[in-house]
């Protein structure tokens, strides 16, 4: 059953349970907001089920290596549509691997974002072999943490805090030349990915320590806090989902959809609730005292 039917089988038979213990006033209140929520649920599922015609479209993808980016271009190559898979390394084994399986449909670009002439080279390449016009739509990857910070993850979620603003402020001065700009936040994922090593960190991580004064050392001692944010990252990885096709899907229906939402909140994780995607929920509606005791109590800080 999709998640649209499903939500609201879930509030019509939690209205039928509710109705029996309110007054009359209430239940017209209930009702009411029963109707829009499944008002909003059926205008949503129509919104996600109007494609654009993509036979000829063009989709640049960074980061194809491995993770997100690697999965989102074998799924838009199934579709049918041109992909520019931009690599870190052209002869990585991720880009080799979409050489392999991938159509011919697939242009696979050395492209390390970080370097202009590598982003500049890429640019001429898609410009020339697209030589077309249309409405452009640019999606960007942030990240849950990029709505909720936790502690010991201060430089981590100032960058996603970065993209989202950057994003949101890129989707306003875009509306007049007709662009849209889409964010995709992935929850909790950290495991289904490549983006927790614990053994790779654990380094970084000592390594960071041993290059702070002597007044943060005693601040904060070397076991202990190396052991703290090394858990904390950890269970990123322990309690994650181990899937990342909903988040492709999000990307699907953010490139896709004829209306795309302005943002793709994707909740993932081994139980039932992803807790950061709640933190994300709950954050604007509690006070903030409670906030802070729930975030710090979670990393154990």
């Amino acid at each position: 059953m999709p998640w649209q039917e499903g939500t609201a089988v879930v509030i019509g038979l939690s209205g039928l349970l509710i109705t029996n213990f309110l007054p009359g006033v209430f239940n017209v209140v209930f009702f009411a907001l029963l109707l829009l929520g499944v008002l909003g649920l059926n205008r949503e599922k129509d919104r996600a089920a109007r494609r654009v015609d993509y036979g000829n479209k063009a989709v640049l993808v960074t980061g194809c290596d491995t993770g997100l980016g690697h999965e989102l271009v074998k799924r838009l190559d199934v579709r049918g549509l041109t992909l520019f898979a931009g690599c870190l390394s052209e002869s990585s084994q991720g880009a080799m691997k979409l050489k392999e399986v991938c159509s011919d449909n697939v242009h696979v670009l050395q492209l390390d974002i970080t370097k202009d002439e590598e982003v500049n080279a890429a640019f001429n390449f898609v410009s020339k072999t697209c030589n077309a016009t249309g409405k452009r739509r640019i999606v960007n990857v942030t990240s849950v943490k990029g709505l909720v910070v936790y502690p010991l993850e201060s430089v981590y979620s100032c960058s996603k805090f970065a993209a989202e603003c950057f994003s949101d402020c890129l989707r306003r001065e875009m509306t007049s030349f007709g662009v849209d700009v889409v964010i995709v936040e992935p929850g909790h994922f950290g495991g289904a990915t490549a983006i927790v090593d614990i053994e790779k960190i654990r380094p970084q991580m000592i390594e960071q320590w041993e290059s702070m004064s002597t007044e943060l050392k005693e601040a904060y001692p070397k076991d202990k806090t190396v052991s703290n944010v090394l858990n904390f990252i950890g269970g990123d990885a322990t309690g994650s989902a181990t899937d990342v096709t909903p988040v492709i899907d999000a990307f699907e229906d953010a490139l896709l959809s004829v209306v795309p939402r302005d943002r793709y909140l994707i909740g993932g994780s081994t139980s039932l609730v992803d807790k950061y995607k709640l933190m994300a929920i709950l954050g604007p509606l509690l006070p903030g005292w409670i906030m802070d005791r729930i975030l710090t109590k979670v990393s154990d800080t």
